[in-house]
């Protein structure tokens, strides 16, 4: 099953790949079919982009379930996202934060940032700027450009943190230089000594 998914994976990246979409799902399937939990997640988001076949969000889903349970945690994320918004499947605010969770259980820090978007508004959980504080900063922590985003907007608005427009400015411009491809590591070498003192848990 690995090597069928290296073939898929060669062949969809090479220009041979651009004509030969078919081979290169039936590679794709083979492996997945055969319990490759990387082959289910490339599936679900080739059918959730509509790259080499036409977008299919319900198809998306259920590779996505598959690789899941492979233990795939950005599968896990990504049916976080779908139940969300019920996208492909039934909107559940249960089920979607259920997913999250178990991502964020793994240091997916995307999911880290989301369970913080769920306890912000409420979702499922009972309505929290302090926990989604918490969330958005162990997001940021590993990285999560959104995560320093959103933990800047509360800073700014005084919501579930003090009021602080420098600690907001400086999660700002750490959420930039994220997105500019700077390493985590970097970026919290300077961080403001009361942001390091916040609640982290």
């Amino acid at each position: 099953k690995d090597k069928l998914f290296e073939r898929a994976e060669k062949l969809r990246l090479s220009e041979e790949g651009k004509g030969a979409e078919n081979e290169c799902l039936k590679l794709y399937k083979l492996a997945a079919e055969a319990g490759h939990g990387q082959a289910c997640y490339r599936l679900a988001r080739i059918y959730q982009d509509g790259v080499l076949v036409g977008r299919d969000l319900r198809k998306a889903a259920e590779y996505f379930k598959y690789a899941a349970r492979k233990g795939d945690v950005r599968a896990c994320f990504r049916l976080a996202e779908m139940h969300l918004y019920g996208d492909g499947v039934e909107q559940d605010f249960e089920q979607a934060y259920q997913m999250a969770l178990k991502a964020a259980q793994q240091d997916f820090s995307p999911a880290m940032n989301l369970i913080g978007r769920f306890h912000r508004k409420g979702l499922h959980v009972s309505q929290s700027d302090a926990l989604a504080c918490d969330w958005y900063q162990k997001s940021f922590w590993r990285g999560n450009a959104d995560g320093a985003h959103n933990l800047a907007a509360m800073y700014r608005r005084g919501l579930g943190r003090p009021r602080n427009p420098e600690l907001s400015k400086y999660l700002e411009d750490a959420a930039n230089r994220i997105r500019s491809g700077a390493r985590i590591e970097d970026v919290l070498s300077d961080t403001p000594a009361l942001l390091r003192s916040e609640r982290r848990t």
